[in-house]
């Protein structure tokens, strides 16, 4: 049987709690400049929560929810939505708004020094966090969207059809859904060739069923994604 991620405010306290105890903040700040998913998340969690050296920022907390969100990563799930909404949902309405124009620049700045260093956005998105047991679907989407980011208009299409199928829903962990929805997107936006109105109704397909916070976390990745196949070809 399938394991569901469950995106709450409670799980996410019980992963993150030995991890952030584990590392300081000088640490989790640096890693999180440098672009690291799991470190911003410790960080918002240690500013939200406070320990015995760090006090408790709730203005920093909702910064590092708002930059993950921001960030277009492919490990970004329903839930860190939820838990930007429980961070930032608690300011002052004038200060959710400050927080959200910096998160926008401080992401931008990240990605901005990160993509020069990577041959590809796509190059080490699926690990072994998302996949089942099913090796060869597995090694069907690395392949698929290496060729998609390379910006193969038919290996685009076919890994979007792919997260829309069956074979995704028993390979991947989860986020296959939000996936498959960004992919009809770029094949849809026709960036490296001509969408069909086939492609259209693909997409009304795919993300139509996501839930709104999971609407929230593909269009981010989306936008992420579009500027890198922009970027590469």
């Amino acid at each position: 049987m399938k394991i569901l991620f469950l995106p709450t405010i409670l799980i996410t306290t019980l992963l993150l709690t030995s991890h952030v105890q584990a590392e300081t903040i000088d640490d989790l700040q640096k890693a999180a400049l440098q672009g690291d998913y799991s470190a911003q998340r410790n960080l918002a969690y240690l500013f939200s929560h406070g320990d015995s050296d760090t006090p408790i920022d709730k203005v920093q907390a909702c910064l590092w929810r708002e930059v993950i969100l921001q960030s277009g990563y492919v490990s970004v799930h329903a839930g860190d939505v939820a838990n930007r909404n429980t961070e930032c949902g608690a300011l002052p309405e004038k200060d959710r708004t400050a927080v959200l124009a910096k998160a926008i620049a401080l992401s931008q700045d990240i990605y901005q020094m990160l993509a020069p260093k990577t041959p590809g956005f796509g190059e080490s998105v699926w690990d072994d966090d998302f996949f089942g047991e099913d090796e060869k679907t597995n090694k069907q989407l690395v392949m698929l969207e290496h060729r998609a980011f390379s910006g193969d208009t038919q290996a685009q299409r076919e890994l979007a059809a792919l997260l829309s199928s069956q074979a995704a829903a028993d390979a991947l962990w989860f986020n296959y859904e939000e996936e498959a929805c960004v992919w009809w997107r770029v094949v849809a936006k026709g960036i490296n060739a001509h969408p069909t109105k086939a492609d259209g109704a693909a997409v009304q397909k795919a993300c139509g069923s996501l839930s709104p916070d999971s609407l929230v976390v593909s269009n981010a990745r989306f936008a992420r994604v579009s500027y890198e196949l922009e970027r590469l070809n």
